[in-house]
């Protein structure tokens, strides 16, 4: 969430944790590292700040999944040349 800049999924109260009536969030969604986080820095859910660098590098999520096809494909060629050898 720190790299992102960003707080829960959809916003900061996504993980919005009461103890003792005190609202507190994680620490990742405030740019000071010390203390209680009791009001969020980072206000945009991790949800849009991800969809938006897919957005923008579309080859990224290509990539990967042609590298995930690549690994599939492998793993199934070597298990099938194993089973031969049995």
């Amino acid at each position: 969430m720190s790299g992102f800049q960003c707080c829960g999924v959809n916003g900061p109260d996504d993980l919005k944790m009461t103890a003792s009536g005190v609202v507190t969030y994680p620490k990742a969604c405030c740019s000071s590292s010390g203390g209680q986080c009791k009001v969020p820095d980072h206000t945009k859910g991790c949800y849009e700040k991800v969809l938006s660098v897919y957005e923008t590098y579309p080859f990224i999520g290509a990539a990967l999944v042609i590298v995930l096809l690549v690994v599939e494909l492998s793993a199934m060629f070597l298990a099938v040349m194993l089973y031969r050898e049995i």
